[in-house]
């Protein structure tokens, strides 16, 4: 699976506008699957968390160094991107299948956002959209990425832990509201939502600013619970599935959390 993936990226990123066989291959899955389904060969949470990695760098690049063309768009940017757009050009990891059904929903959707949580709902995206549908526990799941953390963490006084919870607590619990428009889809069973955020120690001049990143995977029946106010934050904190990468791991390493 991740080798396929890879293909994709390589093709997107390397080659000529004209799609490699292996994607041809894959477009042709989804273009004979006729409804939501995740026979459709979608991506793992694995799989797309590994890919979310590249924004790292991006968002180095532009924090950091500067760059602006590495810099983060609007959510109405990609709305307007998926509206305008040929599905089947999107640089999307997973199905143009799922955009095709719903493309009003996911439009709406991101139309809707104007922040997540206390940060801003600019997005970065550096292979694929910020968005996309995968695969959770063989059910179909919409992926939000690209969200960036407003506040830089101080790593001398939070560990990794606490600076993941942070940014749970923060940024991805109150965002949490923002699938509203999405929640009533009876084929989506997982949400996932995907936040980096800037870390350092203000203790040592010569530290530079690393990025890291924390992931919530949500069922449907524990997200409507949350929204209800039928569950708790701790609710949500021992139930549903967190991913975590962090300036102690080995590069591309992503740790699955608890905050129990």
């Amino acid at each position: 699976m991740k080798n396929l993936y890879l293909t994709i990226a390589i093709t997107i990123l390397f080659c000529s506008p004209a799609m490699s066989q292996t994607a041809k291959k894959h477009l042709k899955t989804v273009r004979n699957n006729r409804s939501l389904s995740v026979n459709v060969d979608l991506p793992t949470i694995s799989d797309k968390l590994h890919f979310e990695l590249f924004n790292t760098s991006n968002i180095q690049l532009y924090i950091v160094d500067n760059q602006s063309n590495y810099a983060p768009k609007s959510a109405a940017y990609f709305a307007n991107l998926i509206d305008t757009s040929k599905f089947d050009s999107l640089k999307i990891m997973g199905s143009s299948h799922y955009f095709k059904l719903l493309k009003s929903n996911v439009s709406t959707y991101l139309n809707n956002i104007s922040r997540f949580g206390e940060s801003q709902s600019d997005l970065y995206s550096s292979i694929f959209l910020p968005i996309d549908f995968i695969k959770v526990n063989n059910k179909v799941a919409f992926f939000q990425g690209g969200v960036l953390y407003d506040s830089k963490l101080n790593s001398f006084k939070l560990d990794e832990l606490e600076r993941a919870r942070k940014v749970v607590n923060t940024l991805i619990l109150p965002a949490l509201t923002n699938f509203k428009s999405l929640i009533k889809i009876p084929s989506i069973d997982y949400f996932a939502l995907c936040a980096f955020y800037l870390t350092k120690d203000f203790t040592n001049e010569s530290d530079f600013d690393k990025v890291e990143m924390i992931t919530i995977v949500i069922s449907k029946d524990l997200l409507n619970k949350y929204l209800n106010a039928e569950a708790t934050d701790s609710d949500v904190l021992s139930k549903a599935d967190f991913y975590n990468y962090n300036k102690t791991m080995e590069s591309s390493t992503i740790k699955k959390i608890s905050f129990n």
